[in-house]
């Protein structure tokens, strides 16, 4: 493995602004989550009833190493199509997990695209781009990377904005995204955005991570729900369903601690985490 990643290089067919340095993170011990930390944290914080729910938190919060993360990663790309790096474009975002991906994938499973810009919000770079460019010239092969997909609402946003102007211009297309770690909640968003004229999706995900609301019990995660939804403002449960799961999970990696609509104690105990900086920030 080595001690930090090649930068992509900018395609002549897009104007891509991409990070000057993304490296591996620093993978050592200090990283690693302390129960004890948010045992004291809930003490000093919660009433009688909810510390010992807060408390037992500490036991669903599980830390997942680059190692593991490239491991993962490299499983998924296994299951694409083979030599499809030579035909397809991956999808970027400047200083946004998925550019990170890309690069991981480029230089530790030689995963080696066209890369065209993405966009923060709705894939709006690359629909803009689909817009002006001739439908004999679109990419009829296309790749989404990320870490890892909670809520699933982003990654279902930029598909379905993808897929309406893929299917106005008449172009033939397969997207492909690729997430190494996704709730059950993300990936059935995903799964429901249904393939439509020559737009097909296809879901390439290497382990389904449970959520709190699934690792607790119904009445601890509703003690739970209502004081992180009370006191901070970050419901566990959907808004808009109180019945579904929001997608909130346990999970934390070495190169990002996800933020409050992801990872349970970025939602109402972040100082209790190491402090890690994403690479590609």
């Amino acid at each position: 493995m080595s001690a930090g990643l090649s930068l992509i290089d900018k395609q002549a067919t897009y104007d891509v602004k991409l990070p000057r340095d993304l490296v591996v993170p620093n993978k050592s011990k200090q990283l690693d989550f302390e129960p004890h930390r948010l045992e004291t944290w809930a003490a000093t914080h919660c009433d009688s009833e909810t510390e010992p729910v807060v408390a037992s938190v500490s036991g669903l919060v599980r830390r997942i190493s680059f190692p593991q993360f490239s491991q993962a990663l490299g499983r998924c790309i296994n299951t694409l199509p083979k030599g499809l790096a030579n035909r397809c474009v991956v999808l970027t975002s400047e200083h946004k997990s998925n550019q990170w991906v890309a690069e991981v994938a480029k230089s530790h499973h030689q995963f080696n695209s066209t890369y065209l810009s993405l966009g923060h919000d709705h894939a709006s770079d690359f629909v803009e781009y689909l817009e002006r460019t001739p439908v004999g010239k679109c990419p009829k092969e296309i790749v989404l990377f990320d870490d890892a997909s909670f809520s699933g609402n982003q990654m279902t946003n930029h598909v379905n904005a993808i897929k309406a102007k893929l299917i106005e211009k008449g172009v033939k297309c397969n997207i492909r995204v690729v997430v190494p770690f996704a709730t059950r909640v993300a990936l059935d968003r995903l799964q429901n955005i249904q393939p439509e004229g020559n737009v097909n999706i296809t879901l390439h995900c290497d382990e389904v991570i449970p959520t709190i609301k699934q690792q607790m019990s119904p009445e601890n995660f509703q003690i739970l729900d209502t004081y992180s939804t009370e006191t901070w403002g970050v419901p566990l449960s959907n808004p808009e369903n109180i019945e579904q799961d929001s997608g909130i999970a346990g999970v934390y990696f070495d190169h990002k601690i996800p933020n409050n609509q992801s990872f349970i104690l970025s939602a109402f105990a972040r100082e209790t985490m190491p402090r890690i900086s994403p690479p590609y920030t």
